[in-house]
């Protein structure tokens, strides 16, 4: 945090030079344009760090330099000749502010990540917890319940949004709560899928929802199990879950048909919740 606290405060002090670099330099005369632009590419890298991970960097900055031309030719900005020791500054500019806003927000992005595995961290208990759906050991029990005709279900489970106020008086811990709610609700639900169901269940971790596979498992147990852990994760956790319900053979003899089903039948449930 102390490596964090650091960078801000010299992003920050940049920014300020940066801002007043005419002032500085009576010679400094840089477009106008570029002291809105900057800004939006720091904007950029720190909230959308996403898009940086679906191309690569260097092509980023490629993008965003040549962006910088088009504007400059488009605003009649001359950008060679006695003007080029601006061009040249202004890329600059674009480059330092770049590497800051990218740096911190790898920074912030760890930290996330820290902070989501830690979440996770000891409730590697039976059931296994898998972190997709297109796993082998899933369609192998589906296929195994196929071949010996067993009884199984499937459930979807997601929670409520958690209300940060409700949790704990500490702004920080408000903030972090209300950006891992998801993780926090999932972390807690799988800790006591953990402790109430059998070792030969499975259960997946799907982005906001946890997906169970009940083996030798029919509709009727499974309608009762959920209705269980429903109860329970109001009475001891206070997790409004949304849930649906499939089962082997009745809805489908494929995964994947078991997992639409059960989705459909998690949507109906939360619009019947919304209507009420």
């Amino acid at each position: 945090m102390i490596k964090l606290r650091a960078w801000i405060c010299a992003f920050l002090f940049w920014l300020v030079v940066f801002f007043n670099m005419e002032r500085l330099a009576e010679q400094v005369n840089m477009a106008s344009f570029v002291y809105i632009y900057i800004p939006l590419i720091a904007v950029l890298v720190l909230f959308l760090p996403k898009i940086l991970d679906l191309i690569s960097e260097k092509l980023f900055i490629l993008i965003l330099v040549v962006l910088f031309f088009m504007q400059k030719l488009a605003l009649g900005y001359l950008i060679f000749d006695r003007n080029l020791p601006i061009t040249i500054m202004e890329i600059c500019c674009i480059g330092i502010t770049y590497y800051f806003a990218r740096t911190i927000g790898k920074m912030v992005a760890d930290f996330e990540e820290t902070i989501a595995s830690l979440t996770f961290q000891q409730i590697g208990l039976a059931p296994r917890l898998y972190d997709t759906t297109d796993t082998e050991d899933l369609y192998r029990e589906v296929k195994r319940c196929r071949r010996f005709q067993h009884p199984l279900s499937l459930m979807i489970v997601r929670s409520r949004p958690i209300d940060p106020e409700s949790r704990t008086p500490n702004k920080l811990l408000k903030e972090m709560l209300s950006s891992f709610s998801t993780r926090y609700a999932q972390a807690r639900l799988a800790k006591m899928y953990s402790d109430k169901l059998r070792d030969t269940d499975l259960v997946v971790l799907k982005k906001d929802e946890l997906v169970v596979v009940l083996p030798e498992t029919t509709r009727e147990n499974a309608q009762k199990l959920l209705n269980n852990l429903r109860k329970r994760a109001k009475e001891e956790l206070d997790l409004e879950l949304s849930c649906g319900l499939s089962s082997f053979p009745d809805h489908s003899v494929t995964l994947g048909g078991l997992l639409e089903y059960a989705g459909s039948d998690l949507e109906q449930d939360l619009a019947t919740q919304k209507g009420r």
